[in-house]
C-alpha cells in the first residue's frame, strides 16, 4: 500500500438558489442565461413540471470575501488553541515521563484538550470541526516530535559511547602490547563469534550493535579483547590491510566530536512550538530589543529568530481524517469574459459553467459555504475520481422509488484531506476583481485556501482494489466471528455487530475499476541512490545477488537536454541571493524565490529515476537517509574550520557558510517524495538503505542498494 498526496487551490464562496422571482433583479444578459438553465432543468413529465412549475430552482456558486475573511479568523483561533495546547503539554508535570517513554498518552492529551475548549476564551467561538482537529493535530505533532527527540538522543548517545571506546591503531598497539597481524587475528576471531551469534539467534541483530554490548561486558583487564573491539568498530567491522594513519584518525574523531555536539544543542531546551501567527514573540522581543543579558547563544538566537524572519507563520492546517468528511458536486457558477468583435471592440460578457466544488462537515456553523476546486491537468482525474466515488454512495430521490447499493468507503480512493492557507507567489494572478483596494492587502486576500488530498495509489486499479479489498473482508470477517461468541451481548455490542454486518455486505461489492497488468520485475535488481550537494543525485543499478553493478547514471545523464535547465536554476538561486542580501542590508524583507522551478526540476529527475527501474525491471529503489547525510556533511565542514582556523570562531563560520549554503538549496526530501509517488503510481516498492562513511558516488550507492536488501532479509527471518 502506498499514499500519495495531490492538492489543488479552493476558492470559498456560498450557495445560492435562483428561482423565477430572483432572476428579475438579474442584468438582461444574465436573466436569459438562467432561463435557458431553468428550463433545462425542468421536469419533461407534464403532470410533475405542473405541480413543480413554481419551485423550480438552480443551484449557483458565487465567491465570496466574506466568507474567506471569516475562515480566516477561524484558522486564527483555531492555531492561537493548538499553540497553548502545546505549551501547556510541554510544561505538564509528566512531561519528563512521556520524553523518556517516547509517548503521549491520550487521556492526558484530551483532559488538557477539554479544559481549554471549555475556557470562556474558545468556548463556542469555533466550528466543531476546528476542535476536532486540534487535538489530532497536537496528537500527530507530538508523535513525531517524541519519536525525533527518541531518535537524536540515541544518536548522540551512540556518538559518545563511539568517543569513548575507539583509539587510533597506533595507540590501540600501544595499549594491548601486541603486533599489527595478533591485532588483526583478534579482530578477526572476534568477527567470526559475533556472526555465528548472529546466524544463531532468531532475532534480527547487528554486527555492530553486538560488539558495542559484548565491549560493555567486557572486564577492564582484558585489554586483548576490547583493543580488537575498538578496532572493528572504527574501521566499521572489515579487517584494513594498513595502519590508519594518526592524522586521519584526528580528523574522523573531531568530525564526530563535532555531529555529538551539534545534537546536544538540537536536544537542549527544546520541545514542541506552535506557529505563533499573530507575531506575539516578535511583539516581546521588540519590547526588549536592547536586552543583553542572555545565558549562553541558544538562549539568544531563540530571541532573535522572530526578528530575522521575513513574514509571520501561516495557521495550522485543518484534518479531515475520514472521505465522508468530504462531499463532491457539481455547481454552476457565472463566469465574466471578454469577448472581442470584427471590428476590434471588446464587449464584456457572462457565461454559465459547470465546475467542480466540494463542501467540509462541521466546517461552518450552519452557513452553506462551497469551495471551487482549481488543479492542473495532472490532477484533474484523480478529483474527478473523488466525485464518482462520492456519488456512488448519494441516497437516490423519493420520486424514483429505487434501491441503491452501498459500496464501502474504505475503497474509495481518497483516504484524508487537509485544508490549509498558502501565500500567493503571484498575487495579481488570483486577485478578484470586486476586491476593493482598502481590503486588498488583507490576509485572507492574500493567501489562497489550498485542499491536500491523501490517496491509495492501489485503489486507482482493478487488480490493486481486489487485494485490498480481500484484506479487509478477512479482517471484517475476523472481527465479527470474536464478537458472535458473546452469547449475552448488551446493546453497544448488538449495534457494533449489525454495523460490522452492514460493512461486510459493502466491502463484498466490487467499484468500477480500470485493469492495469501488473509488470514483471526482478526481485534481484534493486536502484541505489544517493543525494549529493554538488551533483544533487547519482544512481546505480546493482543486482544485489552478485553483488555487481549493472549501470551508473549521473544528473547529466538523467536529465539529458534538460540539463541546461539544472544550471538555470542555479544561477536564478545564486541571483536571488545576491539581492536578498542587498534588500536585506538597505532593511528591504522581500522574499525572492525561484518560482517553482525546482520542483519542477525534482519532477523531471524522478521521472527518469523511474523510467531507469522500469528499463532494468528493477524490484525496488533504495533511498538514503536524508538528515543523517546533511549532518554529517555540516560536522564534517564545522571539523576542519576549527582544524584550519583553531582560534578564530567568525572566520570559521565564513569558511563553513557557503558550503553549508549549497546542502540546503536543494530540497531532498521533496526530491524524495516525488520519487516515492511516481513509484507508487507503478507498484515500484521504495526502501531505505544505510548511508556508507565513505567511498565514491558510485560506491555509495552502491553501498545503500545493499543495505536495502540486507534490511529486507533481516526482516524476512
Amino acid at each position: 500500500m502506498s499514499i500519495i498526496t495531490v492538492r489543488c487551490r479552493l476558492v470559498a464562496g456560498v450557495k445560492q438558489q435562483i428561482n423565477k422571482k430572483s432572476i428579475e433583479n438579474s442584468s438582461a444578459e444574465e436573466q436569459i442565461l438562467l432561463q435557458n438553465l431553468l428550463d433545462e432543468n425542468k421536469d419533461e413529465d407534464a403532470k410533475v413540471k405542473a405541480k413543480i412549475k413554481k419551485n423550480t430552482f438552480i443551484t449557483l456558486a458565487e465567491s465570496s470575501e466574506d466568507v474567506r475573511q471569516q475562515l480566516w479568523h477561524f484558522f486564527l483561533t483555531s492555531s492561537s488553541l493548538t499553540d497553548k495546547l502545546l505549551d501547556r503539554l510541554s510544561q505538564h508535570p509528566n512531561f519528563q515521563t512521556w520524553l523518556q517513554q517516547g509517548n503521549l498518552p491520550d487521556d492526558e492529551l484530551k483532559a488538557c484538550w477539554l479544559e481549554l475548549k471549555t475556557s470562556p476564551l474558545y468556548d463556542e467561538k469555533l466550528p466543531g470541526r476546528f476542535f476536532s482537529s486540534v487535538q489530532s493535530m497536537v496528537k500527530i505533532i507530538y508523535a513525531s516530535w517524541l519519536a525525533l527527540h527518541q531518535q537524536k538522543q540515541r544518536r548522540f548517545d551512540g556518538l559518545n559511547r563511539l568517543t569513548e571506546i575507539v583509539y587510533s591503531d597506533e595507540a590501540l598497539l600501544e595499549m594491548c602490547d601486541l603486533t599489527f597481524a595478533q591485532l588483526q587475528e583478534n579482530a578477526e576471531s572476534m568477527l567470526s563469534e559475533i556472526d555465528k551469534e548472529i546466524a544463531n539467534s532468531e532475532k534480527l541483530l547487528s554486527r555492530i550493535n553486538l560488539l558495542f554490548t559484548k565491549h560493555a561486558e567486557l572486564p577492564e583487564e582484558d585489554i586483548t579483547s576490547r583493543s580488537a573491539i575498538a578496532y572493528l568498530i572504527r574501521h566499521g567491522c572489515k579487517i584494513e590491510p594498513k595502519i590508519e594513519s594518526t592524522e586521519k584518525f584526528k580528523k574522523w574523531f573531531r568530525t564526530k566530536r563535532k555531529e555529538a555536539r551539534r545534537l546536544e544543542k538540537q536536544l537542549a531546551g527544546h520541545f514542541p512550538r506552535g506557529r505563533d501567527v499573530q507575531d506575539k514573540t516578535l511583539k516581546s522581543c521588540l519590547e526588549n530589543i536592547n536586552r543583553d543579558d542572555f545565558a549562553d547563544d541558544l538562549e539568544y538566537m531563540l530571541w532573535h529568530n522572530p526578528i530575522s524572519r521575513n513574514a509571520p507563520p501561516l495557521p495550522h492546517p485543518i484534518e479531515f481524517n475520514t472521505n465522508t468528511d468530504l462531499r463532491w458536486f457539481k455547481l454552476y457558477r457565472k463566469q465574466y469574459k471578454c469577448k472581442r468583435t470584427a471590428t476590434g471592440k471588446s464587449i464584456d460578457s457572462i457565461e454559465l459553467t459547470q465546475r467542480l466544488f466540494v463542501e467540509f462537515n462541521g466546517l461552518t456553523k450552519g452557513t452553506n459555504y462551497v469551495f471551487e476546486v482549481y488543479c492542473d491537468r495532472r490532477q484533474l482525474p484523480l478529483f474527478q475520481h473523488f466525485f464518482k466515488d462520492y456519488q456512488l454512495n448519494l441516497k437516490p430521490n423519493k420520486q424514483d422509488n429505487k434501491q441503491q447499493e452501498t459500496y464501502s468507503s474504505g475503497l474509495f480512493i481518497l483516504r484524508s484531506a487537509h485544508l490549509l492557507w498558502e501565500r500567493q507567489e503571484f498575487q495579481d494572478r488570483y486577485r478578484h476583481k470586486s476586491l476593493t483596494t482598502q481590503t486588498a492587502n488583507e490576509p485572507w486576500n492574500t493567501h489562497q485556501l489550498y485542499l491536500h488530498c491523501a490517496i491509495e495509489t492501489d485503489l486507482l486499479t482493478a487488480e490493486g482494489t481486489s487485494k485490498i479489498q480481500q484484506q479487509k473482508i478477512q479482517k471484517a470477517n475476523n472481527t465479527i466471528a470474536k464478537q458472535s461468541t458473546n452469547d449475552n451481548p448488551n446493546v453497544k455490542e448488538q449495534q457494533s455487530l449489525k454495523k460490522n454486518q452492514t460493512s461486510l455486505a459493502a466491502l463484498t461489492r466490487s467499484l468500477p475499476r480500470p485493469n492495469s497488468p501488473i509488470a514483471q520485475v526482478n526481485p534481484q535488481i534493486i536502484v541505489g541512490l544517493i543525494f549529493d550537494p554538488v551533483k544533487p543525485i547519482y544512481l546505480a543499478v546493482v543486482d544485489v545477488i552478485t553483488g555487481k553493478t549493472v549501470a551508473y547514471r549521473s544528473t547529466r545523464q538523467l536529465l539529458g537536454k534538460k540539463y541546461l535547465k539544472l544550471s538555470e536554476y542555479r544561477l536564478k538561486q545564486q541571483h536571488n541571493s545576491r539581492h536578498r542580501r542587498k534588500q536585506n542590508q538597505k532593511g528591504q524583507f522581500r522574499q525572492l524565490t525561484e518560482s517553482t522551478q525546482g520542483e519542477h526540476l525534482d519532477r523531471l529527475l524522478a521521472k527518469a529515476i523511474i523510467k531507469v527501474a522500469q528499463e532494468f525491471k528493477a524490484a525496488s529503489i533504495a533511498l538514503p537517509p536524508v538528515n543523517n547525510r546533511i549532518e554529517k556533511i555540516q560536522s564534517e565542514l564545522e571539523a576542519y574550520a576549527e582544524e584550519e582556523i583553531p582560534e578564530d570562531i567568525g572566520t570559521q563560520q565564513e569558511l563553513t557558510r557557503k558550503t553549508s549554503v549549497a546542502i540546503h538549496k536543494w530540497s531532498y526530501n521533496r526530491l524524495s517524495g516525488n520519487i516515492r509517488s511516481n513509484a507508487a503510481k507503478l507498484n515500484i516498492a521504495v526502501e531505505m538503505g544505510a548511508l556508507p562513511s565513505r567511498g565514491t558516488l558510485a560506491e555509495q550507492a552502491t553501498a545503500i542498494a545493499m543495505s536495502a536488501y540486507n534490511s529486507r532479509q533481516h526482516s524476512n527471518r
